[in-house]
Order: structure tokens, then sequence, then C-alpha cells
């Protein structure tokens, strides 16, 4: 009876999960969204924007390992309640904050956004390795089919907010636009509380812990070298491509909004809607193509996606062209950011979850850091070196390391569960043929 009794309240607690996803992407989509564009507002320069990405990234994940051990102790649940409570009371600071530059043009506003930024960034990575131990206590299975409706259903609503934000944005004036970005932070405030609401009815499965489970920060850093370490050598590989695709992440919103004068509607459409759009399509089919054949096999078709996006950037400024792309790169990452996630399930016990989740995502902050402070540098090459747009050589480097990145170290992913195997037939044609090839690097 009690197992029965606790399958129900796990039954209910995926669906409030799906809600709470859904609740949170309102704060993504109308809040964080907009932070880039937000920087530029208070008239940020491109190594500000750069410090937006690299500042958190580095700084955020490393709160992780404070309440690591403290899961032992204390429970999962009210760990996760109290950092999002933290997380969503940082927006009110970015709405005085933009309110202050409103009445005052403080040159200091920049920095502060930094600031802020990066403390709501790690109130919220402090608790996402306790989130991820609890949650995959609540999801077992199929956790493709999952991940991939729920991934999706807050992809979708992430799009409306975010595009209403845009149509909000674009009934403001270039003066008052500052008042338009702080009834957004109001109502990312707001939602991010209604998420914490749902999380709090969500059911917390005891967690048992093993004698010995615990290892180290350093002794992960030494096992991941090991050659025969999969999970080590699927961390080095995602801690790289994030590197890589933070050379130029950063840049893409200076670009549309100062090169190209995009307004907000623009901006938010060929930025965010069309990739979501195409993300919320394909993800539930990325979904059952994980579970079917595999993270790892999902993983090697996207790598060879996502590194050409930022050169297609390159060949012409067409809204039409820039939408297209966006397509192509909505496709290439819900499936790599699926499978970079929902591989840790495969491969890691549940004691150990909520640490390795950590440990990877400071090795993934360090890539953020690095490949937005390596862009940073590259933004003040004077543009009489290139011979180029220099926003545009960003892209073009970018786009090289990413591809380099995959061709080393993605074939050297193994699957560790079993799975169909996946093979292109002989009618399918020769171009397909020698797409999997590729893909496997025979």
């Amino acid at each position: 009876m009690a197992g029965k009794k606790e399958e129900g309240l796990i039954r209910k607690s995926r669906k409030y999960s799906i809600v709470e996803g859904a609740s949170a992407s309102v704060a993504g989509g109308a809040g964080e969204s907009y932070i880039s564009a937000f920087a530029v507002s208070l008239n940020a320069t491109n190594s500000q924007i750069a410090f937006l990405t690299s500042i958190p990234g580095l700084i955020a994940p490393f709160s992780q390992l404070f309440l690591l051990r403290r899961m032992e102790k204390g429970s999962r649940k009210s760990l996760v309640l109290r950092g999002v409570l933290l997380q969503a009371i940082m927006w009110l600071p970015m709405l005085i904050l933009a309110l202050l530059y409103f009445y005052t043009k403080t040159s200091l506003a920049p920095l502060l956004l930094v600031t802020l930024f990066t403390i709501y960034t790690v109130f919220g990575s402090s608790v996402s390795g306790v989130w991820v131990s609890w949650i995959g206590d609540l999801v077992k299975g199929k956790q493709g089919a999952y991940f991939g409706r729920r991934n999706r259903i807050a992809t979708f609503v992430s799009l409306c907010a975010t595009l209403i934000a845009g149509f909000f944005l674009d009934f403001f004036s270039k003066e008052f636009v500052l008042i338009g970005f702080a009834v957004l932070f109001f109502i990312s405030f707001v939602s991010r509380l209604v998420s914490r609401y749902y999380l709090g009815k969500q059911y917390e499965p005891k967690l048992k812990f093993e004698r010995g489970y615990y290892f180290s920060l350093l002794q992960f850093l030494r096992r991941i070298r090991e050659e025969k370490n999969n999970f080590g050598k699927f961390v080095i590989y995602v801690c790289l491509m994030i590197l890589a695709t933070n050379i130029a992440a950063p840049f893409f919103t200076p670009y549309m909004l100062r090169d190209l004068h995009f307004n907000y509607l623009e901006f938010i459409i060929i930025g965010t809607v069309v990739s979501a759009l195409v993300t919320a399509a394909v993800l539930p089919l990325w979904g059952r193509f994980a579970d079917k054949y595999g993270n790892i096999k999902m993983l090697k078709i996207c790598a060879f996606i996502v590194p050409w996006t930022p050169f297609l950037w390159v060949i012409s400024q067409n809204i039409y062209w820039l939408g297209a792309i966006q397509v192509v790169s909505g496709v290439g990452w819900a499936g790599f950011n699926l499978a970079a996630s929902n591989y840790l399930y495969d491969i890691v016990t549940p004691q150990r979850r909520g640490l390795c989740f950590a440990y990877q995502s400071i090795l993934n902050g360090v890539g953020v850091f690095l490949g937005a402070s390596i862009g940073g540098l590259l933004v003040k090459i004077p543009a009489e070196i290139v011979g180029m747009n220099i926003l545009i050589f960003v892209f073009l480097i970018s786009s090289i390391v990413r591809l380099l990145v995959s061709v080393i170290f993605v074939h050297k992913l193994k699957e560790v569960r079993p799975v169909q195997d996946f093979k292109f037939r002989k009618s399918e044609g020769r171009i397909q043929h020698k797409l999997y090839k590729l893909i496997h690097l025979r």
C-alpha cells in the first residue's frame, strides 16, 4: 500500500514539475532573455557584455559545492526552495537598477548589472545539483521522453513570454525603454515565486547515501583524465564545446542591436523565437530518439550541426537568411542539450548524481569563462587588422573551434546502456551514408 501511495505522489510530482518548469520559463523568457539587451540599453561596452556571461559562468557553479554535503543531513526540497526564493528576490534590485539609470544615467550601471546578475545566477546554480538529484529520483526509466516533453512545454512558454516581452518593449520609445525593462523584471520575480510554489508541492523520495559515495572535486578531476573513464571523456568534450560556443555567444545581441539595427521585436524573433519554436517542435522527437538509440548517438549527430551556425551568420545579413540559420540552430542545440543533460542519468548512480552534476557544472563554468574571455579579447582587435567586422571575425573563430572539438573528441564517446543500433538504409543514398561515417569518424 505504501508503495502504491508513493508511486501516486511521484506521478503527481512529475506533473507539478512540468508546471514548475513552465513557470520558471516565464522568468527566463521575460527576464533572462533580455539581460544582454538591458546591458546594451545601459550603454555597456562589448567587453562588459561579455562579463555578463564570463563572470557568472565561472563563479556560479562553485556555489553548488556548499550544499551537496548538506543533502546527507537535510532535505533536498528545503534547500531548493530556499535557493529559488533568493534567486527570485534578485530580480528586485535589477528592477531598481533600471529605474536608477533612467533617472541618473550613472556610468556604474553596467558593472552593477554584472554584479547583480552574478548573484542571481549564483543563487540559481547553488541548488541545481540538489535539484538534479531530486528530480532524478522522480523520473526513472525513459528520461528522454519525460524531459523531452517537459523541455518542450517550458520552451513554448518561454517563447511566448519572450515574444510578448519583445512586443511590450517596442511600445516604449528609446528613452523610456528602461521602464519597460523594470516591468519585465517584476514579472520575472513573480513567475519565479510561482515556480517555487509548485516545487513545494512535489514529493521528495528518501535518498540513502552509501558509505564512501563522496569524492572531492580534486578526485573527480583526477578520474576524468583516465583513459577508460567514459564519463570523463564526455565531461571534457562538453566543457570544450561550451568554451568554443561562448567565444561568440555574448556578442550576438550587440551585433543584432548595434550593427544590424534590429528593433527589440526583430531581435527577439531572430535571437530567440525561431530557434525556440524549432526546439519545442523537435524535442519530443529527439527524446524518443534518445530512448531508442541512445544519448551518445544523438550527441554525435548534433555535434556536427551546431558548429556551422556561427559561420552561416557570416554569409548574409538578410533577416530571412538569419531566420533559416536559427532553424538549423534550434534542431542542433535541442538534441545536443537534451543528450548532454540526460547522459548523466545513464552513467551516474543516484547517490553521486548531484556530485557529478556539480563538478561537471564547475568545469562547464570554466569553459564559459574562458570562452567569453577569449571573445572579449578578440573584439578589441581593430577591424582593420582582420579585414572585416570584428564580431563577424569572432563568429568565425567560434565556428572553427567548435568543429575542431567535435572532430577530435566526439568519436571517443560510448553509450553505457543497451540501445538499438541506428544505421542508414542503403536506399537512403550516398550522402546520408557518408554523413553516418563522418559522425563515427571511421
